[in-house]
């Protein structure tokens, strides 16, 4: 579930954002002391690097609040 009101950057967690081409799950982190502000983007798939980026950059769409899933 998506709280589509918080979009704040802080506290650091689990965002749903707007890459380009389709809305994906990333964990982002600011970066401390970053001017202009820079952000951690985090797959939350192992198998996936993250990659830095500028904070204007990342569309945020709202903040994971909630996550059901098949057992």
């Amino acid at each position: 579930m998506i709280d589509v009101s918080r979009t704040a950057l802080s506290p650091p967690g689990v965002f749903l954002i707007w890459d380009g081409i389709a809305l994906v799950a990333k964990r982002i982190e600011h970066v401390p002391h970053s001017d202009p502000s820079r952000v951690i983007l985090k797959s939350l798939n192992p198998e996936y690097g993250g990659h830095e980026c500028a904070a204007e950059e990342v569309r945020i769409v709202g903040r994971a609040v909630w996550v059901s899933r098949k057992l």
